[in-house]
């Protein structure tokens, strides 16, 4: 599970695993970061995430999220643009492409999933 995560300071995109063979399957946060938007960085704050299983290789995670720009205000959703996000499984590292570009462009002025 992926989800976007205020810890006073930022909000980062945490990664939380469920271990299946403990008794009560219990869940454990994952202390590899995915992203964090930690003062003094100026970056963007993430405001939105989907998580899917990859078949690219197996056990690989993608994310999508909706990223919101460090000038942009609050609520206004123009500027927000979604970035890309891979977790492999043979490394166990979160990695990035950095922003999704589409017909050569950001994806940019995303509202919502």
């Amino acid at each position: 599970m992926v989800v976007a995560q205020f810890d006073g300071l930022s909000n980062n995109l945490v990664h939380y695993e469920r271990d299946n063979n403990a008794d009560g399957y219990l869940w454990h946060r994952n202390n590899k970061p995915i992203y964090s938007a930690l003062p003094p960085a100026r970056r963007p704050t993430v405001v939105d995430v989907s998580l899917v299983q990859s078949n690219f290789a197996y056990g690989n995670l993608e994310v999508v999220a909706r990223m919101h720009p460090v000038e942009g205000p609050l609520p206004n959703r123009e500027g927000d643009h979604l970035s890309f996000f891979y977790y492999d499984s043979n490394t166990e590292n979160w990695n990035s492409s950095g922003d999704i570009i589409a017909d050569g462009k950001p994806i940019n002025g995303v509202t919502g999933f």
